[in-house]
């Protein structure tokens, strides 16, 4: 077979070509189109805005639609034989207005007390579209009290010039059967800050407690300055 027996010509040859050609950048403009739609799709999807700030938990009293009677309250602070006592309730609520949860922020240092003003918190309605939290903070005096009588003030312990160890105090509290205790005891003190006298005005319904609580005021120390008299609250809570 000679040179021209060898050719073979194929018209079809440039065609294919053309069209494998043509292919490659059809596929390679899916590609890019692909790319592009899904950055404008990214740009156009907006971020998740941020989550509503939690409503600051300030004074409820003026959001009051309804409150009941003050009556059982007020008993419980004449029975306490507290002269006066400023608790404060944290209330949760739902965007009905009904508390959901309550928390005695501040206690009144007496547990009967405390609970008077919760049970009385549990049955108010707040004027709310919206869940949220806020407090209530409660005034009580007694009315035997004048304008010359002032309040005892309470002793802070950055007055303390010396504070014996609390374990003794504790170890009698776990020892105890209560979740929570309040104890109060008066402290009469002289000018050079050592105690003359101690006495329980508050008991905690402990009598092993109450004599920790007396003993270990006893000991403590205030800082020079003058004589005088002050009030010890203790508040205990187990885990």
């Amino acid at each position: 077979m000679d040179g021209a027996d060898r050719f073979v010509f194929c018209p079809f040859r440039g065609a294919l070509r053309m069209r494998s050609w043509r292919i490659r950048f059809v596929r390679s403009l899916l590609i890019v189109s692909l790319a592009l739609g899904a950055m404008v799709h990214a740009q156009a999807i907006p971020p998740p805005p941020p989550p509503p700030p939690s409503p600051d938990a300030g004074d409820m009293r003026v959001s009051l639609l309804w409150r009941p009677s003050l009556e059982p309250v007020q008993a419980a602070f004449k029975a306490s034989g507290l002269r006066v006592a400023e608790p404060v309730l944290l209330i949760a609520y739902d965007a009905d207005g009904r508390p959901t949860n309550i928390d005695v922020v501040k206690s009144s240092r007496h547990r009967d007390l405390d609970r008077a003003i919760v049970e009385w918190a549990k049955q108010v309605r707040l004027a709310t579209t919206s869940a949220g939290s806020g407090r209530i903070p409660f005034s009580f005096i007694d009315e035997t009290l004048t304008e010359d009588v002032a309040p005892i003030p309470e002793i802070r312990v950055a007055e303390l010039a010396f504070k014996p160890p609390l374990k003794a105090v504790l170890q009698s509290f776990a020892s105890t059967d209560f979740s929570e205790a309040f104890a109060e005891v008066h402290v009469d003190y002289a000018a050079d800050g050592g105690v003359t006298d101690v006495r329980l005005v508050d008991s905690s319904g402990s009598a092993s407690l109450d004599k920790a609580v007396v003993a270990w005021s006893k000991r403590i120390k205030l800082k020079p300055g003058t004589a005088g008299m002050g009030r010890l609250p203790f508040v205990f809570r187990k885990p």
